[in-house]
């Protein structure tokens, strides 16, 4: 699958401060890195069909991460 949000990722290293001019290989892998850890995550619910609910059943302990992702409207 290619990268899919190559320039947000994009954006984010550099209003994040990482560097002037991000490449687009580091934000594919980094894209890649997130989406290995979603699937993991997903895996971790043993739904047969996983939903957005089982993904946040499944961050609940990670408050951070479940704040933000209920703040982007994953609810």
């Amino acid at each position: 699958m290619g990268a899919i949000f190559n320039a947000e990722i994009r954006c984010m290293m550099y209003v994040f401060g990482d560097v002037d001019n991000p490449s687009s290989e580091t934000a594919e892998r980094i894209e890649n890195l997130i989406r290995q850890e979603i699937r993991k995550l997903l895996l971790e619910t043993n739904a047969g069909e996983p939903s957005i609910s089982d993904l946040l059943f499944t961050l609940r302990s990670g408050s951070h991460t479940l704040r933000c992702l209920q703040n982007f409207g994953l609810n």
